[in-house]
């Protein structure tokens, strides 16, 4: 899963050389990944920067709510198309909103609309502005360090996809493995004009990479959020702080943004809450005088999960 991880439509053949088997192998291995549910799928990582979009993201605390309620607001947010990824969480948080806005008053409309249908459930929110992601591969399945890393986030490049482009992409979304032809047989286009628009989409860093979506729990993975509240006083020492975090194989995503509950945000796949305070405790025993408060919060069920604002 490490080698399909930032490459998973490479094709058989490719991923067969890189693991020293064949391409037979490789296949036999990823149908058994997927009916095991360990893979629910293949999606690019777009970076939807690129077409002028921002990342808003919503946390919010419910209160005096039933079963049913809480079932109201999610399928709300499933249904509505601006939110992407929505997910069911443990800490002082139940929810987390990520959506694609055009603007901030759009992300503001966005959080003003959900208040007007469900503010009497919302006790408490917290809003912020994702300015950069930095994707890490899934290192914490063989423990290795370092890796692969992609890096999506605010940039002055913009582009504007033709309808054909927007096609592809969304094929891609739904299975980034889908052969060239397959795309082009679904898009009625040649399968060399698939192939070139794909390309192209990538040479524009539109798209940056191609990822399995990995069910953590099914492999005895749990997910946390990690919030950490540093002293920059000392430039030099925030800096290796960084530096520590982005070689722990059970990094997966270092978040930056405008309104974040800490400085630093990182995101952590750990086989235990021993593993994830042993990290947390490591980096204040080494970094004492930068480390100041934490917070956590665990992701425990993703509730949807898209990557584009148009479907």
């Amino acid at each position: 899963m490490l080698t399909l991880d930032f490459h998973a439509r490479d094709n058989s053949e490719v991923l067969a050389k890189k693991l020293g088997t064949s391409a037979t192998r490789v296949d036999e291995r990823i149908k058994t990944l997927i009916q095991r549910g360990v893979i629910k799928g293949f999606h690019p990582v777009i970076n939807m920067y690129h077409l002028g979009y921002y990342c808003g993201r919503l946390l919010i605390t419910l209160q005096r709510y039933s079963r049913d309620d809480k079932e109201d607001i999610i399928d709300y947010l499933i249904n509505h198309q601006a939110v992407f990824w929505l997910l069911d969480i443990q800490g002082e948080y139940d929810l987390l909103i990520d959506l694609w806005s055009r603007s901030v008053k759009e992300f503001n409309s966005f959080t003003k609309e959900l208040e007007d249908h469900f503010g009497h459930f919302i006790k408490r929110k917290n809003e912020a502005i994702i300015t950069d992601f930095i994707y890490f591969q899934a290192r914490y399945l063989t423990k290795t360090t370092p890796t692969e890393e992609i890096r999506v986030g605010e940039s002055p490049k913009k582009y504007e996809l033709s309808p054909i482009e927007e096609r592809v992409l969304k094929l891609l979304s739904i299975n980034a493995r889908f052969s060239d032809s397959e795309i082009a047989m679904n898009s009625h286009i040649q399968q060399d004009e698939a192939a070139s628009i794909i390309k192209r989409l990538e040479k524009r860093h539109i798209i940056e990479g191609y990822r399995p979506l990995i069910d953590n729990l099914q492999i005895g993975y749990t997910w946390y959020k990690i919030w950490l509240n540093v002293h920059k006083g000392k430039q030099k020492t925030y800096q290796e702080l960084l530096e520590y975090i982005k070689n722990q194989p059970m990094t997966v995503w270092l978040v930056d943004g405008v309104g974040l509950l800490g400085d630093i945000e990182i995101e952590v796949m750990v086989e235990s809450t021993a593993e994830l305070f042993d990290f947390i405790n490591q980096m204040r025993l080494q970094f004492p005088a930068v480390v100041e408060e934490y917070r956590t919060l665990l992701f425990a069920e993703v509730l949807k999960e898209l990557y584009l604002p148009f479907y």
